[in-house]
């Protein structure tokens, strides 16, 4: 199964990774992890904005992981709408670096 190494690059915003299992694997951008989570949900989650950029360009499957609701009832938006990790918020220091790092997620 590719769905847990999809996953892992996801999180990892390893795109080149996730490009060569969807092209193997086409059925594979469907994968979504036992809590419901889609490879959008996972990107958003950890921030991999190559990753993102890559499965938003996708037409032909962007609609449905969009709107999919992992088993928390949260949508791409709300993951969005969440702080980063805090072990990603601790790469910049103080509170106004952190805001503008949020910040620039969400503008990308």
């Amino acid at each position: 199964m590719v769905g847990g190494p999809l996953l892992q690059a996801a999180c990892f915003d390893n795109y080149k990774l996730v490009e060569i299992i969807v092209t193997k694997v086409p059925s594979s951008i469907y994968y979504h992890h036992e809590n419901g989570k889609n490879i959008l949900h996972v990107a958003v989650e950890n921030r991999s904005n190559n990753v993102f950029k890559f499965v938003s360009q996708m037409n032909q499957h962007s609609h449905h992981l969009v709107t999919s609701i992992d088993s928390s009832n949260n949508t791409m938006l709300h993951l969005a709408g969440k702080l980063s990790e805090e072990n990603e918020l601790k790469k910049t220091f103080g509170a106004a670096l952190n805001m503008q790092e949020e910040l620039r997620w969400f503008e990308d």
